[in-house]
């Protein structure tokens, strides 16, 4: 792995920490002091405003980014005039059938005028150009401070007005400011960084064979993708009602914090870096080391959110959150599957291959509405939630294994690169639970058990960890 890549890695990763640190020291706030439809709107604007940002773009996104040197400008005018019909699109469609969107989310909903709609999609276009412009230079220092400003913001203006008599609509108003202050710093970073945001007018657009392909499949793909993760936090409003669904939101998004913080670190750069390497057995050593790194971390900090889940939801939550337990017991089994899949999902634009991204996102779309609709229906919440993880890990197990063909890696090399990683994590849970019939202290068993895990994974992999904490010093 290059300096480029970890000193990128790196930044996001202080980027992520913070935001999901700020996000969970908030949740306390949010929960006790604004009602549950309160926090479903908010949490589905959230969505909203994510889908839109990875839609807008079309699948040209990744087109830029992984285009040659002499392609740039060419596949920049691309980008930047597909986002802008994509926008004006969206415009037009939420202005023509607001009373369609207001059905599906509620009554509730119905505050959010046409010029609010009009705005959150016109921000996001902004917003989306801004970030793909920076991440072709994997310019990712600019684009985590950003953030981060922007999130210090937001958390503690929820904090202050939690505080406060008035609440009505304060979430989504923060949510928008928020949104419009961290544009604001991502042009001012574009603007020092002489980084291109309008297209080149000799150029005009142009679409050739591959850009075709890219907006026919990574487009598609972008959107299914994007709606397989955010939308089920607003479907659930429609399935479950706007006081259950909460119990389904916010755990979905805070056990994904410690999965997001490690893995999402590095997989958000790992496209724009492995897009210049192209050869098979460089892909597979990078893949390897990246794999290797996020299982040694995310293996043992999931089996504490599981065997913590009682505790985690009492303090993160309140009295009343039943099937949030539920849910934060299992969905770390989820999450576990999640990150040895998403490193490798980029692999299929690499070399190309944009259908296959295409079928997986559809797959996990269509699973995950299924899972949570006819699981509700039939057998209520735990059943929702059972059925959403079995057809996810099922979805992501597939992919992985069509992944690891495209760069002719073999599955046996796959699991033999993170085997300790396995053996140790698997002797972590059995050390707690026997220490625990012993002792009849969790605090201390987790704690034993930890100790216990470091020195077995210190002594199976002394030097691969001793490489790496010399790689991030040397940062």
């Amino acid at each position: 792995m290059s300096n480029k890549f970890v000193s990128a890695s790196i930044w996001n990763f202080i980027a992520n920490f913070s935001m999901r640190v700020l996000s969970l020291v908030t949740y306390p706030f949010i929960v006790r002091n604004f009602t549950k439809g309160d926090i479903s709107i908010f949490k589905a604007i959230q969505s909203l405003i994510a889908i839109l940002i990875a839609t807008i773009p079309f699948g040209t996104k990744h087109l830029f980014i992984s285009s040659a040197k002499e392609k740039n400008r060419e596949r920049w005018n691309v980008t930047f005039y597909i986002s802008v019909i994509t926008t004006l699109v969206l415009i037009i469609f939420v202005n023509l059938n607001k009373e369609l969107i207001a059905s599906f989310l509620g009554k509730e909903f119905k505050f959010i005028n046409n010029y609010i709609y009009s705005l959150i999609i016109f921000t996001s276009f902004i917003k989306s150009l801004l970030l793909i412009s920076l991440m072709k230079k994997i310019d990712f220092k600019s684009i985590s401070l950003s953030l981060m400003v922007k999130q210090f913001i937001f958390y503690l203006t929820i904090i202050i007005f939690s505080l406060l008599p008035y609440k009505k609509n304060v979430l989504i108003i923060i949510l928008l400011l928020s949104e419009i202050l961290e544009i604001l710093l991502l042009t001012y970073f574009s603007i020092r960084k002489r980084v291109r945001f309008f297209p080149y007018k000799n150029l005009g657009l142009k679409i050739d064979k591959i850009s075709k392909r890219f907006l026919l499949f990574m487009g598609s793909e972008r959107v299914f993708s994007i709606l397989a993760l955010h939308l089920p936090s607003i479907f659930v409003i429609y399935v479950m009602g706007k006081k259950m669904a909460p119990e389904f939101q916010l755990p979905f998004y805070a056990i994904s914090v410690p999965a997001s913080l490690i893995m999402f670190s590095v997989a958000r750069v790992i496209f724009p870096y492995m897009s210049k390497l192209k050869e098979n057995y460089l892909m597979r050593k990078t893949f390897l080391s990246v794999e290797f790194v996020l299982t040694l971390l995310i293996i043992p900090i999931l089996i504490i959110i599981s065997l913590f889940n009682h505790e985690i939801v009492s303090i993160i939550f309140e009295k009343g959150w039943d099937n949030a337990t539920f849910a934060v017991r299992y969905f770390p089994i989820m999450i576990f599957v999640n990150v040895l899949n998403n490193p490798f999902t980029s692999i299929a634009a690499i070399k190309h291959k944009p259908h296959i991204t295409l079928i997986y996102s559809i797959s996990l779309f269509l699973g995950r509405m299924f899972a949570i609709y006819f699981g509700f229906i039939i057998g209520g919440f735990k059943l929702a939630i059972s059925l959403f993880i079995s057809l996810d890990v099922i979805i992501r197990l597939i992919r992985l294994r069509v992944d690891l063909s495209l760069i002719e890696l073999r599955v046996k090399d796959f699991i033999s690169n993170i085997r300790y990683n396995l053996i140790t994590g698997a002797l972590l849970f059995i050390a707690y639970f026997t220490i625990n019939t012993v002792v009849g202290n969790k605090i201390v068993s987790i704690l034993i058990s930890l100790i216990l895990w470091m020195a077995a994974i210190y002594y199976f992999e002394k030097t691969r960890i001793k490489k790496l904490i010399a790689k991030v010093l040397k940062r």
